[in-house]
């Protein structure tokens, strides 16, 4: 079968005319495949970035929120229930917050109100 000269000759332009197209394909595929894996990662930590800026700001937000509202009513100077009032009406006023509690330094839960669940007040003792 090979052994006819115009055989042999086209075996070898098909051969030379494939090969580096397939070499070259193959080249470009792979380098745009690691460009394109490069700009995906590098979009996701620029969105991770903001995502993670945006969070920061949101509760940097809610923290202002209760410093002042802990400074505007003198709030360590209050006493229980005015603190429990205070700390309804905040609850009433922002909507961002669930729940509100108020810790002592040793870790125990002095007040907490709730937004939608009844707090009962022989739990917290």
């Amino acid at each position: 079968m090979f052994k006819s000269i115009r055989t042999r000759l086209t075996t070898a332009f098909l051969c030379l005319a494939i090969l580096p197209i397939l070499v070259v394909g193959s080249l470009l595929s792979y380098k745009s495949f690691t460009a394109l894996k490069e700009a995906a990662v590098s979009h996701q930590n620029s969105e991770a970035a903001r995502i993670s800026i945006a969070v920061d700001d949101y509760i940097r937000g809610l923290e202002h929120i209760l410093m002042l509202t802990s400074q505007a009513h003198k709030f360590m100077n209050l006493n229980r229930g005015e603190q429990e009032g205070v700390l309804e009406e905040l609850l009433a006023y922002e909507n961002r917050f669930q729940e509100l509690s108020l810790i002592a330094n040793n870790g125990m839960e002095l007040i907490r109100v709730n937004r939608i669940e009844v707090v009962l007040e022989w739990l917290l003792v």
